[in-house]
């Protein structure tokens, strides 16, 4: 028979994750009564490229609004989520642990976000650069799907800010004296 700790922890677990949750979702909502201003900042990194930005599907647009708001949302929802895992994990640690894991929820936020702002700021500008002057002159006009362009902005902000991670892992393993 499972012990009544046990399925007080677990509930109030369920009850964090469905804070979460709920969070995610409302910054997805937010995020999108402010899709128009978003699109505009993400469009930075080629504001002075020769690209006309189209969308060849009936739905291509919207999928791409709700894909922009779902990640924005998720970015801003990311401090709360790792305060409410926080507050879960924080009662069972001992001080000094407790001093280590706020310093390692913080430095996974800052640097993740620092890599997505290096992304955004200084190596999008460089690969969207390249991809359009790349065999200039073959008559070959660029047309880009709004589509294919966010999802590589995205997927290039997410790595480069996942690639930042490593420090945090590599403390925590060596933490770990693994």
């Amino acid at each position: 028979m499972l012990d009544h700790n046990y399925l007080v922890h677990l509930e109030i677990l369920r009850k964090k994750i469905i804070w979460i949750l709920v969070f995610w979702l409302l910054m997805t909502a937010l995020s999108f009564v402010f899709i128009n201003q978003l699109v505009e900042i993400l469009k930075n990194p080629i504001k002075n490229l020769p690209i006309q930005m189209i969308y060849t599907k009936p739905a291509e647009k919207f999928l791409i609004y709700f894909k922009l708001s779902f990640f924005s949302g998720l970015i801003i929802a990311l401090p709360f989520a790792l305060f409410q895992i926080g507050s879960f994990i924080m009662p069972a640690l001992f001080p000094r642990e407790k001093r280590f894991f706020i310093l390692s929820a913080l430095a996974v936020f800052v640097l993740f976000i620092s890599g997505c702002l290096l992304s955004y700021f200084f190596l999008s500008p460089y690969v969207f650069n390249f991809f359009v002057y790349f065999a200039e002159g073959d008559g070959v006009n660029a047309m880009w799907s709004i589509g294919e362009y966010f999802h590589l902005l995205i997927l290039f902000c997410f790595l480069v800010g996942i690639t930042f991670q490593i420090p945090v892992i590599l403390l925590s393993l060596i933490k770990l004296n693994i």
